[in-house]
C-alpha cells in the first residue's frame, strides 16, 4: 500500500463532498448486487454494511505484513482508517475490539 492516513482522509473528503465523483456514480458504487448480498455485501470496490440508522462503506486488505481498513459511516459522518504493520488477523482483532464498538455507537445515534 502506498498511502498515508492523510491520503485516505483526503479521499474520504473528496468522496463525501462530491468533488471526486458525482452522487449518481457513488450510489452505483455503494449499491450491492443480489449475488454479493448472499456472501459479503459488496458494491463496486466497496463493502456495504447496512446498520440501523447508518450505512457503512469501505474496503480493507493486507499483504506481506501490512494491513489496512477504511470505513465511511455515511449516516453519521464518521470515517475510520487503520493502517497497520501487522498480519491481517491482528488487524481484524483490533477492528472487532475498537471499531466494532464505534459501529454500535454510530448505529444507536439514529
Amino acid at each position: 500500500m502506498y498511502s498515508t492516513l492523510g491520503d485516505l482522509l483526503r479521499f474520504d473528503q473528496a468522496l463525501r463532498s462530491g468533488k471526486l465523483l458525482g452522487r449518481k456514480v457513488l450510489r452505483r458504487l455503494w449499491t450491492t448486487t443480489p449475488e454479493s448480498r448472499a456472501r459479503l455485501p459488496y458494491g463496486m470496490g466497496f463493502t456495504v454494511l447496512e446498520l440501523p440508522g447508518d450505512t457503512v462503506v469501505g474496503h480493507g486488505g493486507g499483504i506481506d505484513g501490512v494491513s489496512d481498513s477504511f470505513e465511511m459511516h455515511l449516516g453519521t459522518g464518521v470515517t475510520a482508517i487503520v493502517l497497520a504493520a501487522a498480519v491481517s488477523y491482528l488487524l481484524n482483532d483490533l477492528w472487532t475490539f475498537g471499531l466494532g464498538r464505534l459501529r454500535g455507537k454510530a448505529a444507536s445515534r439514529g
